[in-house]
């Protein structure tokens, strides 16, 4: 049993590390896990004296590839991650006295802290191009630069948390009256969006069945500007791809 154990291992190094020769991937697939950060851009929320980490988060994905010729494959490509915006404020403004309001010396509040988070799920297709085929003479095959773009559609709920605070000062000829408010709101938001994908992958092939690599990729989203639709995600992750 060691020995065939030992056999099944030496097979499997030799075919996953093998230096690979010059090949072309003619209607074959692959499969694909990635990892990295995310940020997105054109929130009508910004963060205000935020805490660290309030504008990167990780992100995950997977997908499958089909080459359908060396310079062209296709890609169904799914990705889950969320972001948030934080807002932090240490002094109030004065706000307006209604009319009527004489007793009403002094009034001032708003918004203390607020707090935005979104988790969401995307998945698009897109059509990428090898742009290394352009370069004819090249005799290493295992490097390959794709660009591309397609579809894709995005599926988002989460959480607004706002408390807002203030005190109101009525002066009367006999007596001064110093009345505080706070006022707590916790808001859910969904929403899905369609968006155009725009990506840039740089792919090292280790071996005829691994490929390794790292990945650019944003979304521009079609409908945005509200205080928790961005008008953009990017992300960059590190690439793991099985070829099959």
């Amino acid at each position: 049993m060691k020995k065939f154990l030992t056999m099944i291992f030496l097979t499997l190094s030799s075919v996953l590390f093998t230096r690979i020769k010059a090949q072309e991937r003619v209607s074959t697939w692959s499969l694909y896990a990635e990892g990295g950060a995310t940020m997105v851009h054109g929130l009508e929320m910004s963060s205000v004296d935020a805490a660290p980490g309030m504008n990167i988060f990780p992100e995950i994905g997977a997908g499958v590839s089909f080459d359908v010729r060396p310079w062209f494959r296709l890609g169904l490509n799914y990705d889950f991650s969320k972001y948030a915006r934080e807002q932090r404020f240490s002094e109030f403004q004065p706000l307006e006295i209604p009319d009527g309001g004489e007793k009403l010396s002094e009034r001032h509040g708003g918004l203390a802290y607020a707090r935005m988070w979104t988790h969401y799920h995307a998945a698009d297709l897109t059509f990428e191009f090898n742009m290394m085929e352009l370069w004819k003479n090249r005799n290493d095959k295992r490097f390959d630069l794709y660009v591309g773009t397609g579809f894709g559609w995005l599926f988002a709920k989460g959480n607004t948390y706002d408390i807002s605070m203030g005190h109101e000062r009525w002066s009367e000829s006999y007596k001064e009256t110093i009345n505080t408010w706070l006022n707590a709101v916790n808001t859910r938001h969904k929403f899905n969006a369609g968006y155009v994908p725009i990506l840039l992958s740089a792919e090292f092939d280790i071996s005829p069945v691994i490929t390794v690599g790292l990945q650019g990729n944003y979304k521009h989203l079609l409908d945005s500007g509200s205080d928790y639709v961005p008008k953009g995600i990017g992300t960059a992750s590190a690439v793991l791809r099985i070829n099959l």
